[in-house]
């Protein structure tokens, strides 16, 4: 007995060193240990180098996370990279635009606020003519200014007053604005109060101030005044600024027939774990509205999960073709999607054809060695050697443009490598030789145990009788 306690407290600490040393080392793979390849082309002598990954990448590698991704260099030596997401949408600025305005008349000491006045408008809203509001004996001062951003139809930010500034027939002025919004000419907001306007001159050098920053601001009209013991020049123009437009990143898309295998289910295979974000369902006949349910997984053995239930249609108007728009839905970087129709809908004859979107990440590497660079990808003994684009690229910041040089792909590549085939039992780094060797010696002392139990059940002998 007690040799087999030694023999199982031999395993246990066997068992505890292999737990303890971790997973096997496993060689850097080298180019030929990938399944597809794609050249690299850079100029200059930069630093870094940055480009947009192409589909077949995302295609060829074995690893939803792209973890299974090397650049090489001339030499074969890999050298460091990052990767990089960009945001899903941005913004376009909005150019300014001029829009027309009607100054307001008022008798000495009053103040635009206090005026009566008469607008006409034509069918879109806009302002025609203001009455009650032309200059006249009774009424010498101008006391404000309204201004008709009706045909925008954006929310603002900003304004721009231009009283002859930078001419030479500019004048000097100090003084104060009050800015108001409306939707009509009886309810008014302030947008912003006591603005500073100046314009001043000395020496040849020229100080201005004529822009008024605005809160998002949605509004038919503004009315523009000042108190009414300050003089202030008559406005040539009004410049109105609006927000910036929020903008879908440009996406790359792939797409697939439906495959019909099951009444009411359409199975599709994007052949990419891309991170998609966007879905595009075409229908095969026109005047069809069907609820569906999609659903996806990665490997063919895995189960579905669902990821949106929306209603889809294709409707024909005035002989054009109306269609759905395209569904967002969280990231999802699967290969296999179906498409499982509601009891209830019909298709009818044909299958539909699913298209998916995303948004492509930017790999950056340094350029290290001489070229040619190749970006390599599909090995499946391959761990991630991606590094955070802080660590690679110094004094990185995400609200500044990246400080690398253009790279542009070529045409991808594959061919039949090591990796692209199971392991033979030939290929010895394909094996965790600790792992051998711990479950060798844990089968071993069970063994030892188990004969050592038989040959003690023989030793014993069975009582005499009585």
């Amino acid at each position: 007995m007690r040799l087999a306690a030694r023999v199982l407290l031999l395993c246990a600490m066997l068992a505890a060193s292999a737990r303890a040393a971790g997973p096997a080392a496993i060689d850097e793979p080298a180019l030929k240990d990938f399944s597809g390849s794609i050249p690299i082309a850079i100029q200059g002598g930069e630093s870094f180098h940055a480009a947009e990954l192409p589909l077949p990448v995302y295609a060829g590698s074995e690893r939803r996370d792209l973890g299974d991704l090397r650049v090489f260099n001339g030499a074969g030596e890999t050298v460091p990279y990052a990767l990089v997401s960009p945001p899903a949408s941005g913004s376009e600025k909005s150019p300014p635009a001029q829009v027309p305005l009607f100054p307001l008349w008022a008798q000495a000491g009053r103040e635009a606020g206090a005026l009566s006045v008469r607008v006409e408008q034509n069918d879109r809203g806009a302002i025609v003519t203001v009455h009650g509001a032309e200059k006249s004996k009774q009424q010498p001062r101008l006391a404000g200014y309204l201004v008709d951003v009706s045909a925008l139809n954006k929310p603002l930010q900003a304004i721009d007053i231009d009283w002859g500034t930078g001419t030479s027939e500019s004048q000097e002025f100090t003084g104060q604005i009050t800015v108001e919004a409306g939707d009509d000419f009886a309810h008014w907001t302030t947008a912003a109060a006591a603005a500073p306007l100046l314009s001043l001159q000395h020496e040849g050098h020229a100080l201005t101030l004529n822009r008024v920053e605005l809160p998002r601001l949605a509004a038919k009209y503004l009315r523009l005044s000042w108190p009414a013991a300050q003089a202030t020049p008559k406005f040539s123009k009004i410049m109105v600024e609006a927000v910036d437009s929020a903008v879908d990143a440009p996406r790359t898309w792939t797409s697939a027939a439906g495959q019909n295998d099951k009444k009411g289910e359409y199975g599709f295979d994007l052949k990419a774990h891309a991170p998609f974000d966007r879905l595009r369902i075409e229908l095969p006949n026109p005047n069809t509205v069907a609820t569906v349910q999609l659903l996806a997984r990665s490997r063919i053995e895995e189960p579905w999960h669902a990821v949106a239930s929306p209603t889809i249609y294709r409707l024909t108007r005035g002989g054009k073709d109306f269609v759905s728009p395209d569904l967002a839905v969280p990231i999802v970087a699967e290969r296999f999607w179906l498409m499982r129709l509601d009891p209830r809908t019909s298709i009818g004859q044909g299958v539909p054809r699913l298209s998916a979107g995303f948004v492509p990440q930017t790999i950056v590497f340094a350029a290290r060695g001489a070229p040619p660079f190749v970006l390599a990808y599909g090995a499946p003994t391959a761990t991630s050697a991606a590094i955070p684009i802080s660590a690679l690229v110094p004094g990185y910041r995400e609200d500044r443009p990246l400080d690398a040089a253009a790279a542009t792909f070529g045409e991808a590549q594959r061919q039949a490598t090591a990796a692209s085939r199971p392991p033979s039992w030939m290929d010895w780094r394909a094996y965790d030789w600790k792992q051998i060797a711990l479950w060798s010696v844990l089968v071993a002392g069970v063994a030892l145990l188990g004969w050592m139990a038989l040959r003690l059940g023989k030793q014993i002998q069975p009582p005499p009788p009585g």
